[in-house]
Formats: C-alpha cells, structure tokens, sequence
C-alpha cells in the first residue's frame, strides 16, 4: 500500500506558541564543529616550532670572546654579541645577536649586563666582536 501523504502536505505545521521560535543562525549553531581535541593545534605548532643546539666552542675561542668583551667594557665601546638562549619548552633554543655597550661584568656569576637591560651568561656567548 502506497501513501502520498498529500492530504497533509499543504496543511501548516501545529506550533506550539509556549515560546518565540529560534532564529535560523542560533539554531545552526548548535551544530557546527566543535573542537574534540583541545590544545591540539597548539601541540603540533610547538612541535613544528625549530629549536637549534648550542655551539661548542674551542677554549682558544672562549679566550677570544673573553679578550674582547674586556677590550670593549674597559674602552666603553659598542660590541656586538652573538649569544645562545636555552628554549623553555623543548631542547634547544636559539642564536640573538645584538649591539650594545656592556655596563657591568659580574664575574661572580659569569654574567654581563648591557646597556639596553639584557643580562647574559657568559658561558651563553657565541661570539663577540668589537
């Protein structure tokens, strides 16, 4: 047995008026996408993200950068420093330079501090030149 369902097709629906209808927009809003795995994309930027491993340098190399950090503070000369920073989030890190005038060696904690407020480890410096 066949039905068409024509008797019922023209008649209008029956709404009940307890409430005003939900606008197009909002209700198909309750079905878009929804993001099943939070953080996800964040792993796999991080993940992507390219950490490089910190030079080794020879001590003939170390006595050099040395030299002329000292030439550079004692004449208050401008220097540019090549110098390692450990990642916080993976293995690794990354090479900055910069051009400043050193302000303060502490040799205590084998640090030196510029005139632009960084501080550096020393044992960090890749490079320096004056």
């Amino acid at each position: 047995m066949k039905e068409d369902y024509s008797d019922i097709i023209q008649t209008p629906y029956p709404f009940a008026l307890i409430r005003e209808r939900m606008k197009r927009e909002d209700r198909a809003s309750q079905f878009s996408p929804f993001a099943a795995l939070t953080g996800y994309e964040d792993a796999i930027k991080e993940e992507g993200r390219i950490t490089c491993c910190k030079p080794e340098l020879t001590d003939d190399e170390k006595q050099l950068i040395g030299k002329t950090i000292t030439d550079s503070y004692e004449k208050k000369r401008e220097i540019r420093i090549t110098y390692f920073v450990p990642d916080e989030k993976k293995k690794g890190g990354s090479i900055i330079s910069c051009f400043s005038v050193i302000k303060k060696i502490d040799r205590g904690n084998m640090m030196i501090f510029l005139s632009d407020g960084r501080a550096i480890k020393i044992e960090n410096i890749v490079k320096a030149e004056s």
